[in-house]
């Protein structure tokens, strides 16, 4: 059995038990979890490993364990969860995990579970607090049949590929590696004045504007990616699983409500 611990960004035990190093403690809002000093009565030598969280996350799930598992806990029961779950995302293999939650919701009616002081502190929940996945899921996208092209093929191969299947772009791939984009409004013009052929490499039209993120990943990580337009390209076990547009999030908005 492994016994792993749970500390909060800015306290300090977790640190003093991997180093034996006393450092300064930063400010954290979340109560029951860390210390700005080592109380006497913990017992470093049964806990095997430690997993860091955050304020804002472990907030957030607390009030996700009510709304979806009715389990009315605390901060810190947020935060062991969420511990476990980054825990959980460093095994090989799937293993039971038992999580301990210290606390009760009775105590933060006015703060975790009142919307005005989550918003007043930065910790509102926003509709793109959810994994990507979910969202492939909601746009009915987590089954799409991607399609990509070798970047052993020419310029016009991508442009008969995408006049084939009626998409805009695709990823231009060797093997498992993804090399880059190629896009249908990024064609036009160099084919236009002469600066691309048909014929030539589809290297030649690459655009290296796109991110590659995880499907386990929230919403917000690539929100910034498709408001600069670039293309967002979803990984499962780093396969390509989906691509992620603007307009996939325009969808996906419609279906949730306004933020």
């Amino acid at each position: 059995m492994t016994v792993v611990g749970i500390d909060c960004e800015g306290s300090i035990v977790a640190h003093y038990a991997k180093t034996g190093e006393m450092i300064e403690a930063h400010s954290y809002v979340l109560e029951g979890l860390g210390e700005d000093f080592i109380p006497g009565n913990y017992n470093f030598d049964v806990i095997d490993d430690w997993v860091m969280i955050g304020d804002k996350e472990s907030f957030l799930m607390t009030r996700k364990l009510l709304t979806k598992q009715a389990i009315y806990a605390g901060g810190s029961s947020g935060g062991a969860v969420c511990g476990a779950i980054k825990y959980a995302k460093t095994l090989k293999e799937p293993k039971k995990i038992l999580v301990i939650l210290p606390d009760s919701g009775n105590r933060y009616s006015s703060k975790i579970f009142n919307d005005d002081w989550m918003s007043d502190n930065g910790y509102r929940e926003s509709t793109f607090n959810i994994q990507i996945k979910e969202v492939l899921t909601l746009l009915n996208k987590s089954n799409d049949d991607i399609i990509t092209i070798s970047d052993r093929k020419n310029i016009g191969d991508a442009i008969a590929l995408m006049n084939e299947k009626g998409i805009s772009q695709v990823p231009v791939v060797d093997g498992d590696q993804i090399k880059g984009v190629v896009q249908e409004k990024d064609l036009l013009k160099p084919l236009y004045e002469g600066e691309f052929h048909s014929s030539d490499s589809i290297s030649l039209a690459l655009t290296s504007a796109f991110q590659v993120v995880d499907q386990e990943e929230l919403l917000s990580k690539v929100t910034d990616s498709l408001l600069n337009k670039q293309t967002v390209i979803v990984l499962e076990k780093n396969k390509i699983k989906s691509l992620l547009t603007n307009i996939d999030i325009l969808q996906f908005i419609s279906h949730n409500g306004d933020l």
